[in-house]
């Protein structure tokens, strides 16, 4: 028996901060709704329309990031992206390039893994799931939050390791529960409804 299998050439480009990039170390990468390619970095956020790079960073200007180091990248409805980032998390409007920052509350021990962004997610209501350094936050459409919790107390700080999650840790149910894995090796089940983390 013979085979007259056809094998496809793939052809690869790669970009790096050469060809605009702004660093080599990419974290994630989405596409929006009008077609565009966001990478986020180690330094800072790019817009990529197939030619040139537009890069966002954390400057002082008005529309600034939080911070440089993007970890994750969530497109959401209405041309708007959720930026989760190692100084907290952002909404930038995609058109218009206006940020909005958010800063998660928290003890002046524990503002830093808290607002250290490591994984995002939307749920079929809305409602947007952060998890962090720190612990789970939930924010509804609106971005007012509705849910926390928090791995740690102030007197943990220099006693424990303050990583509840690291990287990709949240997942979405069909019966739209999130499962949360976190870096104790414990599995979490979040029920937005109920509001309860078991």
């Amino acid at each position: 028996m013979t085979s007259n299998a056809q094998t496809r050439k793939l052809i690869f480009d790669n970009y790096t901060t050469d060809q605009g990039l702004s660093n080599n170390s990419c974290n994630a990468i989405t596409q929006d709704e009008d077609g565009f390619i966001w990478i986020a970095t180690k330094s800072g956020l790019n817009r990529f329309d197939g030619k040139d790079f537009e890069k966002y960073y954390s400057l002082g200007s008005k529309n600034q990031l939080p911070s440089n180091t993007i970890n994750k990248i969530l497109p959401n409805v209405n041309h708007q992206l959720e930026i989760g980032t190692e100084g907290g998390l952002a909404v930038l409007n995609a058109k218009n390039g206006e940020v909005k920052s958010l800063l998660i509350n928290s003890t002046k021990e524990l503002l830093a893994p808290t607002n250290d962004i490591q994984d995002l997610l939307i749920d079929k209501k809305g409602n947007l799931v952060v998890s962090s350094k720190g612990g789970v936050y939930v924010f509804n459409s609106y971005f007012k939050l509705t849910f926390r919790y928090d791995a740690f107390r102030p007197n943990d700080v220099g006693k424990k390791r303050l990583y509840f999650t690291l990287g990709p840790s949240l997942h979405l149910l069909p019966n739209g529960k999130v499962l949360i894995s976190s870096m104790s090796g414990l599995i979490y089940e979040l029920n937005i409804e109920r509001k309860t983390l078991l």
